[in-house]
């Protein structure tokens, strides 16, 4: 069971052993019905004031860069003062790295329903999932699309890294796919890889579909 800290925040998803079996890639990626659940603060006001200012953070960046939105533009359009801000986040960075992080478990928890097996299959669905994520950032905040290889990169990068090491230490399929190698090798080069190749797909006007890419990339890190 993958169990992280976001802000206070606990991340419970069933990204384990027991995969779906009979499921075509498309249908597993329809599949929104998931039982991962996001175990939020207790405090209603807490979660409440954190979605104000999540959501502030949400369409501020669709309308201009990540470098030109300031603490006192959150907070107005928030409606709450700067005070609760630093209350719940170091700095606007550590803000658009929650909610970067957020979008993205909720992907993959919508993703899989039940606890995917570590397979070639569900690596190929997984990769596809974020290269449409990465995708559909740059295409609702065209504005602070280079940002992606800047201030917010580093929290996609590392949220990915985190879910793929979750996913491989909870699984010893990784052993026969990637023999000799260790959970945090194999886990740094698959979330590097999907990370890099999407950003280039990205700048290339999407030439190839995500799954012909994703494939490509599957095919090179899994040899059977």
């Amino acid at each position: 069971m993958l169990d992280k800290r976001q802000n206070g925040e606990n991340v419970v998803c069933f990204f384990g052993s027991a995969g779906r079996s009979g499921m075509s890639e498309i249908e597993m990626t329809t599949m929104i019905q998931s039982t991962c659940k996001v175990a939020e603060h207790a405090d209603p006001r807490v979660r409440r004031t954190r979605k104000l200012l999540q959501d502030a953070f949400r369409s501020l960046i669709r309308e201009k860069r990540f470098s030109d939105i300031s603490v006192q533009d959150i907070t107005e359009r928030a409606t709450v003062n700067r005070a609760t801000f630093y209350a719940h986040y170091v700095d606007k960075s550590d803000l658009g790295m929650s909610v970067m992080k957020s979008d993205m478990v909720t992907v993959v928890m919508q993703l899989f329903a039940q606890r995917p097996s570590f397979t070639k299959e569900n690596l190929l669905v997984f990769s596809i999932a974020m290269f449409e994520f990465v995708g559909g950032v740059h295409e609702r905040c065209p504005n602070a699309a280079a940002d992606l290889t800047g201030s917010l990169s580093m929290g996609i990068e590392d949220e990915l890294y985190s879910l793929v090491r979750d996913w491989v230490a909870h699984s010893n399929a990784y052993a026969k796919m990637f023999p000799g190698c260790s959970r945090d090798a194999v886990a740094s080069v698959i979330s590097s890889s999907i990370f890099s190749a999407a950003h280039r797909w990205v700048r290339t006007s999407r030439r190839e579909s995500a799954e012909d890419v994703c494939r490509n990339i599957v095919a090179v890190l899994v040899r059977e």
